[in-house]
C-alpha cells in the first residue's frame, strides 16, 4: 500500500514536469520540480537534466515533510498535513507553519478553546496541542475550516527579484499608483477584494445568520476606519500614513470599501458582463442572482 506522503509527492512530480531550464528561474535548472540550488543543498552534484526521479522524491519526503514535521501533523489530520505539503513546496515550510499557526490563533475564540501560540514558523509540542484542542473543540468542521483557512491566508506577493535582482524584473507600470488611480477615475471600478458565502443549509437552519454576519463585518469595518483616523497612535509603522488616508478619501469618498450590493452594482455588473463576453457563463448574469433576497436590501440595516 503507498504511503499517503508517496503519493502526494507523486502527485507533485505528475504536475511539476520533467526538466526545464528557463535563463528567468533564479533556482537555475530544474526537474521534477527541484531545482538547481535545492539540489546543491541536498548532495546532488550531477547535471539536472539527469537528477533521478527517485532522488528527486527523496528530496521532497526529507525537507518538505519530515523535516518540516508534516509527518506529525498527518498523524492528526491527513488532509490538513496534504495541503501543508503543498503550500511549503510552493512557499516554503516555515511560510505554511506561519499560516497555520495563524488560522489557528485566528479561530482559537479569543483564547477561550486554548492560548495563542508563538508564530516561529515551526511545528513543535506547543502548535500539535493547538491543533488538537482546535480539533476536540470542533469536531468534524474541524479540519475543512482549518485548511479552507490556510488556503485563504495564501495571496499573490511580489517577486524577490523585484528588489535583489531590479535589472532584471521590473514594474509593468512604474507608477502603478497613477495608472491605478486614472482607471478608477474613469470607470469608478475599485477591485471588489472578498465576497462573504453561506452554505445554502446552512443560512435555511440559521436564517439570522446573513444579517448577523453582515452587521458584524460591518462593525469591524467601521473599527477601523476609526483607527485609520488616530494621530496619536497609528495602526501601521507608515511616516504618511495620515496624508495617505487623506488622499483616499478626497478621491473615493469616506467609504473606500462599500459593502452590499447597490454600493458596488456597477463592478457586479461589468465583472458579470466579462464573464460573458468570454464565454464562461452561457448567459449574462444580473448582479442579483448571485445573492440571496434577504441580503438585496441593507439599508435598513
Amino acid at each position: 500500500m503507498i504511503d499517503h506522503i508517496d503519493q502526494l509527492i507523486d502527485e507533485l512530480i505528475a504536475r511539476e514536469g520533467d526538466f526545464v531550464d528557463h535563463p528567468a528561474d533564479t533556482g537555475g535548472p530544474t526537474r521534477w520540480g527541484i531545482t538547481q540550488a535545492v539540489a546543491r543543498r541536498h548532495g546532488y552534484t550531477g547535471e539536472m537534466h539527469t537528477l533521478p526521479r527517485h532522488m528527486a522524491a527523496a528530496m521532497y519526503k526529507r525537507v518538505y515533510w519530515h523535516a518540516a514535521a508534516f509527518d506529525q501533523l498527518e498523524r492528526l489530520a491527513p488532509k490538513l498535513a496534504a495541503e501543508m505539503f503543498d503550500t511549503g513546496v510552493n512557499m516554503g515550510t516555515g511560510t505554511a507553519i506561519g499560516f497555520l499557526q495563524r488560522a489557528l490563533n485566528a479561530l482559537n475564540r479569543n483564547g477561550r478553546d486554548y492560548p495563542d501560540i508563538a508564530i516561529d514558523r515551526k511545528i513543535g509540542p506547543e502548535t500539535l496541542r493547538a491543533v488538537q484542542a482546535f480539533f476536540r473543540c470542533r469536531g468534524n468542521s474541524a479540519e475543512p475550516v482549518l485548511t479552507k483557512a490556510i488556503d485563504a491566508l495564501q495571496g499573490a506577493r511580489a517577486p524577490s527579484t523585484l528588489s535583489s535582482a531590479p535589472d532584471r524584473v521590473k514594474r509593468l507600470f512604474q507608477d502603478y499608483v497613477e495608472v491605478e488611480r486614472a482607471y478608477f477615475r474613469k470607470t469608478r471600478i475599485f477591485p471588489i477584494m472578498h465576497t462573504v458565502v453561506i452554505r445554502r443549509e446552512v443560512y435555511e437552519q440559521n436564517r439570522w445568520i446573513a444579517m448577523s454576519l453582515y452587521k458584524a463585518f460591518a462593525e469591524a469595518q467601521r473599527r477601523v476606519y476609526e483607527g485609520l483616523n488616530q494621530t496619536a497612535a497609528q495602526m501601521a509603522m507608515l511616516p504618511w500614513l495620515v496624508s495617505h488616508v487623506e488622499e483616499a478619501r478626497r478621491e473615493m469618498g469616506d467609504d473606500w470599501w462599500p459593502y452590499g450590493l447597490e454600493s458596488n452594482r456597477h463592478v457586479l455588473d461589468t465583472f458579470l458582463r466579462y464573464h460573458h463576453e468570454q464565454g464562461i457563463s452561457a448567459r449574462r448574469v444580473l448582479p442579483e442572482e448571485l445573492f440571496h433576497p434577504a441580503s438585496l436590501d441593507l439599508s435598513k440595516v
